[in-house]
């Protein structure tokens, strides 16, 4: 990871005009079509009824602060609602030395510390307000929490939510157990 840019989780004004997405933290900004997708929820933006309350945590958890000299949290909110029914959130923590992690992550240690690991929706949101599909990292932490994980729907987009295994498409644990 590098260093925070310009200022607390805002992009240099030299490069205002070119679309920007959030990696994990707020500090981080990198240009679109790396791991995370930018989209902007707005009041005309129809969302999947069923994610609403799940966004809305997600993005109520997203407040974006520093911690230290070296580290910042809150960049990005996850929400996680398990099979059971109940709902966990958790948010990014971003160190200078790459020791952070994830908000899904955080979301699925609280979900994991209150003895569930079945996910039946999953959400993260940045403080911004936008969808931000899971990294490569949380989709395998998912998917291993609990087999049937990979059947879990992950908004993806507003109004686009996928299973998670639509997006693990090479799974490397088939390949381990043929």
């Amino acid at each position: 990871r590098r260093p925070p840019a310009y200022g607390y989780g805002r992009p240099d004004p030299a490069e205002e005009g070119r679309d920007f997405a959030a990696g994990c933290g707020i500090g981080e900004i990198r240009p679109c079509g790396w791991w995370r997708i930018r989209m902007r929820i707005s009041t005309s933006t129809s969302m999947k009824k069923e994610f609403s309350e799940l966004y809305q945590a997600a993005w109520a958890a997203a407040k974006p602060r520093r911690l230290s000299d070296y580290a910042e949290a809150g960049g990005v909110g996850a929400a996680i609602l398990t099979k059971a029914g109940n709902l966990y959130t958790g948010v990014c923590i971003d160190s200078a030395c790459s020791m952070g992690f994830c908000a899904e992550h955080a979301a699925a240690a609280a979900m994991v510390t209150a003895g569930e690991q079945e996910v039946a929706r999953m959400v993260a949101v940045n403080h911004q307000g936008e969808i931000l599909p899971p990294c490569g990292r949380c989709r395998e932490f998912i998917s291993q929490l609990a087999e049937g994980n990979k059947e879990a729907e992950i908004l993806v987009e507003p109004d686009r939510a996928v299973r998670l295994r639509a997006l693990l498409p090479c799974d490397w644990k088939k390949e381990a157990d043929a």
